[in-house]
């Protein structure tokens, strides 16, 4: 299936299961999300860090954050058909005793420890069609550090 840049995707992710490789193309190529997401992981993740990234995908942005030093990523991610492409491109990278990936609905998933930062893409182009403020509210409560941190910061 190709994506068309404007396409706008459906309200709640109701069909977020049948996004293929072509889906996350379209956003692995989108210099402008890119290059602002690896600048505002490097910025805030540091090294010793735990980080929890909800909606890993490709794992892109979990690998960011191993490169900038964080001990243990956890990565979460209901599309079990992306999984893959996440475990191989940290493994490829050399991080792979660092990076943990769990193939479920963040709701689910229990952690044994808390984390200094959660990262996510979990937007879509409608800000919150993915179901993200939920989402990150439970995760904010369950998994994060009274002092951590939340990339994106803020949605404009």
């Amino acid at each position: 299936m190709k994506y068309e840049v404007e396409e706008v995707w459906f309200p709640l992710s109701e069909d977020i299961l049948s996004w293929d490789k072509d889906f996350h193309e379209l956003m692995l190529n989108d210099h402008i999300r890119m290059v602002a997401y690896e600048q505002a992981i490097k910025e805030i993740v540091k090294p010793g860090m735990k980080v929890l990234d909800i909606g890993t995908g490709t794992g892109i942005l979990a690998l960011w954050a191993l490169e900038a030093g964080a001990e243990k990523v956890y990565g979460v991610e209901v599309n079990n058909k992306i999984i893959s492409k996440a475990i191989s491109r940290i493994k490829q990278a050399g991080y792979s005793e660092r990076y943990e990936v769990f193939n479920m609905l963040s709701y689910e998933l229990e952690l044994p420890e808390k984390v200094d930062v959660i990262i996510s893409e979990i937007l879509g182009n409608l800000a919150d069609n993915e179901d993200m403020t939920p989402i990150l509210k439970d995760a904010r409560k369950r998994f994060l550090k009274k002092e951590g941190k939340i990339l994106p910061l803020s949605v404009d």
